[in-house]
């Protein structure tokens, strides 16, 4: 099946626009990463206090339990998505058919020809 012209022009912007969504996060990272080693290295007891005021935190918060019931909303809200996107994807079918052919019609019943051998 070929790809139109304009689809794999779209795909191309898509991957285009995707690769430098992903370097600008990856320096943006990398940036805030030598930051916070650079403010770890100005100020090491206050940077330790703040990992152990974290992780006690963390430990006190049921973690487990909002994993649990993320999950289970990500399960209950599947179906209703994967519906709602095949409809949503038979509905741009049908238009890209009604916008680009003709309207269908049948000939007229003629009588069986033998095949030319």
């Amino acid at each position: 099946m070929k790809i139109p012209d304009g689809d794999t022009r779209a795909a191309r912007g898509l991957e285009d626009r995707l690769a430098d969504f992903f370097n600008v996060t990856r320096e943006t990272l990398r940036k805030r990463c030598d930051e916070c080693e650079a403010f770890v290295r100005r100020s090491p007891t206050q940077s330790l206090l703040t990992a152990v005021g974290i992780g006690y935190i963390l430990n006190k918060l049921p973690l487990v339990s909002i994993g649990v019931a993320i999950g289970r909303l990500v399960f209950a809200l599947l179906r209703p998505a994967a519906i709602l996107f095949c409809v949503i994807k038979i509905y741009d079918s049908l238009n890209r058919k009604q916008e680009g052919s003709a309207p269908v019609t049948t000939p007229a019943a003629a009588p069986e020809a033998a095949p030319p051998f």
